[in-house]
């Protein structure tokens, strides 16, 4: 598996991944067939948004896996967004082995990390309130430890949008 860090459209291998990985996805804020629109991953890749962030692209075998990045949202809080994995890894526990050891690593300087979840994946903001109950999760596998860190803190307006949130925030975790 290699993983891809992008912080624009500039690396062509890697954006024809995701454009291969996220045209059919079903969801207008990654279908590159929607880049004109300000929600919409490849819009923000190509404004900026990720110039104090990283975007992480995920491949095995020149196939992609998945992808998902982090960016500042506010001058402490670096925010995760944009998260998708094809359907045939799913509940492999990529995300919390391969990609969140480096996207807290990338936001050592941030003192909290936020995690977003629309109206669409409620059900993932449910699973980190199971945690914070000691229950196990609720869809049929076991999350990496690291997610076991966040706390959810309830809906906040998130660019324009009220968004669930869950927080790590180093303050309470050295």
């Amino acid at each position: 598996m290699i993983i891809h860090q992008i912080k624009d459209l500039s690396n062509e291998y890697v954006i024809s991944l995701l454009i291969e990985g996220l045209v059919d996805c079903g969801d207008p804020n990654l279908d590159p067939r929607y880049s004109n629109e300000s929600r919409n991953l490849f819009y923000k890749l190509n404004t900026n948004r990720y110039e104090n962030g990283c975007y992480l692209v995920l491949e095995n075998n020149q196939e992609f896996i998945g992808s998902g990045g982090w960016y500042q949202y506010e001058k402490d809080i670096a925010l995760c967004t944009r998260l998708y994995f094809n359907k045939n890894y799913r509940q492999k526990n990529l995300v919390s082995y391969h990609m969140m050891p480096i996207i807290m690593e990338q936001t050592v300087n941030y003192p909290k990390v936020w995690i977003s979840f629309n109206d669409h994946n409620k059900g993932l903001y449910d699973m980190f309130c199971r945690f914070q109950q000691n229950k196990k999760s609720s869809l049929g596998f076991k999350w990496g430890e690291v997610f076991t860190l966040f706390k959810p803190i309830g809906i906040h307006r998130v660019n324009k949008v009220d968004q669930y949130i869950v927080e790590f925030n180093r303050d309470s975790n050295p």
